[in-house]
């Protein structure tokens, strides 16, 4: 890597892991921390922005990622997430569990309801569902599990695997969909029969259409 750009590497980690570290030095013991981010920030392919993340990580700096719907906020409709801090991941406060190999990851893109046109809602059951998530992930003896499509404890070494990236959509998969017993062959013909009418009203339509335009003399 050219000396300039080293340089230029060296001042963007510096400044992006300076509000980090502040935030981090003036946590207690037990503490624990979140930062909105753009969602560019979980992802960003860029050699700097890829290596913020992963010294934030081997610093063992990040307990959860946390994806959210969009507008979320009165002053723009885009997407954001948190990174939550804490320097309680070793255990040894007698309330949480150790988790330095861990980072959790929820997915809430499709949480809450649409208030407005222009703003959506978390309702109290899914602020509830997330910091129970968390909760129980973190607090010893708690009883979370995996669940298909909302969150994932995925290990230091499955996020080193996906070049670390954060974006929770890459470690929790999709929500299983409920089957509802109908055959694909049945689906399939079903579909088609009703392609098929709707081809012949259209047709149709294109027919009365052409026919009322030649009579006023605009004919196609």
């Amino acid at each position: 890597m050219p000396l300039r750009n080293q340089r230029y590497f060296y001042y963007l980690r510096q400044r992006q892991n300076m509000c980090s570290r502040m935030i981090r030095k003036h946590l207690s013991e037990r503490g624990t921390a979140g930062v909105v981010m753009a969602n560019g920030a979980m992802t960003t392919g860029s050699a700097g922005e890829k290596n913020v993340r992963e010294h934030m990580i081997k610093d063992g700096m990040l307990d959860y990622i946390l994806q959210m719907p969009d507008k979320l906020f009165l002053t723009t409709g885009i997407p954001a997430c948190i990174f939550i801090q804490s320097k309680n991941r070793d255990g040894r406060d007698g309330e949480h569990r150790e988790r330095k190999n861990e980072i959790l990851f929820i997915d809430a893109r499709k949480l809450g309801t649409m208030a407005s046109r222009r703003l959506r809602v978390f309702e109290d059951a899914n602020v509830a569902r997330i910091a129970d998530t968390y909760h129980t992930w973190r607090n010893l003896g708690g009883s979370y599990s995996d669940t298909e499509g909302f969150c994932k404890a995925a290990t230091i070494g499955e996020v080193a695997a996906n070049n670390y990236v954060l974006s929770p959509g890459r470690y929790v998969g999709s929500e299983a969909e409920e089957d509802d017993g109908v055959p694909f062959e049945e689906k399939m013909k079903l579909l088609t029969t009703e392609l098929a009418a709707q081809f012949e009203e259209s047709a149709l339509l294109e027919k009365r259409i052409r026919e009322n335009l030649e009579g006023i003399g605009f004919g196609l």
